[in-house]
């Protein structure tokens, strides 16, 4: 009845324990997912600071980047207006996939762990932009293919997609399945 999807399949549900587990304890249900909201918010200022101020290499870029994106109309939709959960649960998290992708492209191919951690979490909020950051990570892997053959950075790429693939396994075997 067009209310999402009838299993945890497409949207999994790895972030609703922490409101869930707010109720057992007593919470309201509003009292719980304002509390989640705070967190995602809070998680979207710190994980665009950490990505601003390593890809910029300034403490005042990444607080403009973190105060831009926190801020940023669609977001705050989705939020306050879509309330579209796993969306903006993942889009808390996007800033880690982006440092990820661009340290194993461009900055310090060892940070591959980055990226593991972004696109593992980006995984586990929302399927649509899983699909919107593997296609962005093709076309920054085409982008900067010739710097990825030639400083050899395709075993970090690969390790993080193996890596990432395996941690997500208990979210993607189901998925398969079904």
């Amino acid at each position: 009845n067009c209310y999402g999807s009838a299993v945890s399949v497409f949207y999994p549900d790895v972030f609703l324990y922490f409101p869930a587990l707010m109720m057992l304890l007593g919470a309201t249900v509003q009292c719980a997912m304002r509390t989640y909201i705070i967190a995602v918010n809070a998680v979207s200022a710190a994980a665009m600071y950490v990505c601003g101020k390593r890809m910029f290499e300034s403490r005042t870029a990444g607080t403009c980047a973190s105060i831009l994106y926190t801020l940023a109309g669609y977001r705050l939709m989705d939020i306050y207006l879509r309330d579209a959960l796993g969306e903006y649960t993942a889009m808390a998290v996007l800033p880690l996939f982006v440092l990820g992708l661009w340290e194993v492209v461009l900055g310090d191919k060892r940070r591959w762990r980055t990226l593991v951690l972004g696109a593992s979490l980006v995984f586990m909020s929302h399927m649509l932009s899983t699909v919107m950051c593997a296609g962005l990570a093709v076309c920054f892997c085409l982008a900067g293919a010739v710097k990825i053959v030639r400083e050899k950075r395709i075993v970090p790429i690969l390790k993080a997609a193996a890596m990432t693939a395996l941690v997500c396994l208990f979210v993607l075997l189901p998925m398969l399945d079904y």
